[in-house]
């Protein structure tokens, strides 16, 4: 297989975006890497022709013929890769035998995690018939069990069929045909964690709280979450984090048992969602940082960020990772109290430290974050771990 990319270039609203130089060839698992906004999930959409550029090529082809191809895109944010409610209508949709998938058959789409989504939405690509398949970010918000299988289970279909993963994760660099780097990064190791002090000022208080949804009950959680401390809800994929979290931030109706108890009124209360794509509906990233910090913080937002050219662009010329981490910085400026559900998810570890770093600023002003994880490695940096496991 061929992938050519020459001069490729697309214009977004106020915004053009280019995509690097690229000519290689490759038989089995071609892996992008790269800092968020390196172009890795406007590469993979245009092969999979979501996106036309403005100008120069991008071709994928086969070596033996010059016959342009197509591929079986999977995104990165799990959900909008299911267009029915039902899991069985998703799988005669793509084309794929049900066998294996008894389980989930019944299974409401709205009903399910991230995690699920994105392991169910990988393994459909993998056993559809198209002949290429490019996956973005394919193991992000799976649990390190889940990660590991999955990445075997990538590398074994390459075999058969060629693919192209877009990742920050290390676990494809032993099976990689090849790896190309979309821009320069040097190796950046994680941040240490620094655990804050105690502080007995409650905000939030959670009794025996139990989250159901349709025939799915999730586990209590009782928890306090103290001015200026940092706790990380950690589980496996369909535990229930998103839906504790999203429960407690007033979204959704979902039933639950027992109580929680905020000192907070809403307007001190921030929120980033598991999908950030769901926040963003305003014309610029301006406007956005005013939505979420106020309008009096939108040149410290673009500045902490190092966007100030940025400010009038479309937010959605941003690329999955930088979405997450403007939300993330816009509602540490301006609440008391965050809640977030897998900040870390699509982040390459530079982007990482900045969030963590950040983390800690807040933490040292007062502000309290509930943030969820479903790696250990992401849990580190609280000062308090409670388990769904």
């Amino acid at each position: 297989m061929q992938l050519t990319v020459r001069g490729a270039s697309y214009k977004f609203r106020s915004n053009n975006v280019s995509l690097p130089d690229i000519d290689t060839s490759f038989t089995g698992l071609l892996v992008l890497k790269g800092r968020i906004g390196s172009g890795k999930t406007l590469l993979l959409k245009t092969i999979g022709g979501v996106f036309a550029p403005e100008s120069g090529i991008v071709q994928l082809s086969e070596l033996c013929s010059p016959k342009m191809i197509q591929g079986y895109f999977v995104h990165s944010q799990a959900e909008f890769n299911f267009i029915t409610g039902l899991i069985g209508d998703e799988l005669d949709f793509a084309g794929v035998s049900k066998a294996g998938f008894e389980r989930f058959l019944n299974r409401n789409v709205n009903e399910m995690s991230g995690g699920e989504l994105k392991a169910l939405s990988v393994h459909m690509a993998l056993l559809a018939a198209e002949d290429v398949v490019l996956l973005d970010e394919p193991l992000d918000m799976l649990d390190d069990a889940m990660a590991a299988e999955m990445a075997v289970f990538i590398a074994e279909s390459a075999k058969t069929k060629p693919i192209i993963v877009a990742t920050h994760d290390k676990h494809f660099d032993a099976y990689a045909d090849k790896i190309i780097h979309m821009d320069f990064n040097e190796l950046v190791e994680p941040i240490e964690p620094v655990k804050g002090e105690a502080n007995q000022d409650i905000l939030l208080e959670t009794k025996a709280l139990s989250v159901q949804l349709g025939q799915r009950s999730f586990p209590e959680v009782s928890l306090e979450l103290t001015q200026g401390e940092i706790v990380c809800l950690y589980g496996c994929n369909g535990c229930g984090k998103t839906l504790f979290t999203r429960t407690i931030a007033g979204i959704g109706r979902w039933s639950y048992l027992g109580s929680y108890d905020w000192q907070l009124p809403r307007a001190e209360r921030g929120v980033c969602l598991q999908f950030p794509e769901q926040m963003a509906y305003q014309e610029t990233i301006a406007d956005e940082i005013a939505d979420n910090a106020g309008k009096e913080n939108i040149d410290k937002v673009l500045d902490i960020l190092g966007w100030q050219e940025r400010g009038k662009h479309s937010p959605f010329s941003l690329s999955d990772g930088e979405k997450r981490t403007l939300y993330i910085i816009s509602l540490l400026v301006k609440n008391k109290a965050c809640i977030f559900d897998e900040p870390f998810a699509g982040l390459d570890q530079q982007s990482v430290n900045f969030i963590v770093e950040h983390f800690y600023k807040a933490r040292a002003r007062g502000i309290s974050i509930l943030y969820t994880a479903n790696r250990i490695a992401d849990s580190v940096y609280a000062d308090r771990v409670l388990s769904l496991s």
